[in-house]
């Protein structure tokens, strides 16, 4: 599917529906007729050469890049915060935690709303790639050897190189966690 057709998919059919500025992802579980769960969807996007992705069941929409506010007393790998259709979401930095360094946001990155555990949160990406299809077979769990590797869920081999599966969940520690929820509460 090209995302450049700015198209909604949504899973379980094979039709596509036009959205207004953005993608929506009707995220419907598939369940094949043997009783086993389908493949698993993820959106992959790509951050400088890295290609990671997610689970589609976590996605809500991607939308352009907006100005992000700063967050005093925030930790390092929330770059602030964005009013997303009248709820206030933190924006994840996904390079600074997965390849050390950090770039500011351009009109050309994306933001991927997301669902991790019970917050809204925005995934700062450079460009959203494609849907994919996984086979629960060709995801191999992540070696956890280095604290990049904590975040991730797995890796699974496509023709076109590896993906790295990001796990939402483990992005923030608890301690980082708790940072945020008192920078927001202030």
């Amino acid at each position: 599917m090209n995302f450049l057709r700015r198209m909604a998919y949504v899973k379980g059919s094979n039709r596509s529906l036009p959205t207004q500025g953005g993608w929506t992802f009707n995220c419907i579980l598939a369940w094949r007729t043997n009783g086993e769960p389908s493949p698993m969807h993820v959106l992959t996007f790509s951050i400088s050469d890295l290609r990671v992705g997610v689970a589609i069941t976590d996605v809500v929409e991607a939308v352009r890049a907006v100005a992000i506010t700063p967050l005093p007393g925030a930790p390092k790998v929330v770059e602030g915060l964005i009013d997303f259709r009248g709820a206030i979401a933190p924006v994840f930095d996904l390079r600074l935690r997965l390849l050390g360094s950090h770039a500011d946001i351009t009109p050309d990155h994306r933001l991927i709303m997301a669902r991790s555990s019970n917050r809204l949160v925005a995934l700062h990406v450079d460009v959203v790639n494609e849907l994919v299809d996984l086979g629960l077979e060709a995801i191999q769990p992540a070696e956890s050897q280095t604290a990049t590797m904590a975040h991730i869920a797995g890796v699974a081999a496509l023709p076109d190189g590896l993906l790295l599966i990001h796990d939402l969940t483990t992005f923030l520690s608890a301690a980082e966690r708790d940072t945020l929820d008192a920078a927001v509460a202030q």
